[in-house]
């Protein structure tokens, strides 16, 4: 053996080394702009993802929303409803005693925990009342009107309960 140097070899020739593997660092321990730039295409791509599910969140939230007002407003129209019918059978005095309990069966079925009443608001004149109890989570049982009570607006009723008055003339 001969005490001959052997040729250098490049650590390149061993493993391959593809561009863009390692980050340039720059003699004074920095990394190179292309370096930086790809991790802030990183953070850029995290932050978007952050703001698709955030947008994502809200439109479904607004879409139960959505769903909840839809309910209430067909309770509501069911109650309006009932209400005008209980006026109506009540303008025919011997018609009327009969159609009262006919009416809360109707409300009962429909409604939850309905209560139908008739009250007497000035003379000559009546109330056909329809009040039901709405979930809370529901839009309309935040609403200040909700806790009003029908009959006398005094608001005195039930606290979750929604009402639906009609009036007419005995």
């Amino acid at each position: 053996m001969s005490n001959r140097a052997l040729p250098a070899r490049r650590f390149s020739e061993f493993v391959p080394v593809l561009p863009g593997d390692f980050p340039k660092v720059h003699r004074h321990g920095h990394a190179s702009r292309r370096a930086q730039e790809e991790g802030g295409s990183l953070l850029e791509v995290l932050v978007a993802l952050a703001l698709a599910a955030i947008t994502i969140a809200g439109a479904v939230a607004s879409q139960l929303r959505v769903g909840q007002a839809e309910r209430a407003a067909a309770r509501r129209e069911e109650a309006t409803m009932i209400a005008a019918s209980i006026a109506a059978a009540m303008r025919d005095p011997p018609s009327g005693s009969h159609a009262l309990p006919h009416w809360q069966a109707v409300a009962a079925s429909a409604l939850p925990q309905a209560q139908v009443s008739i009250v007497d608001h000035a003379p000559g004149i009546a109330l056909a009342v329809v009040e039901w109890a709405e979930p809370l989570d529901s839009p309309s049982s935040r609403a200040p009107s909700a806790r009003i009570d029908c009959a006398n607006g005094s608001g005195r009723g039930r606290p979750s309960a929604a009402c639906s008055a009609i009036p007419f003339v005995r």
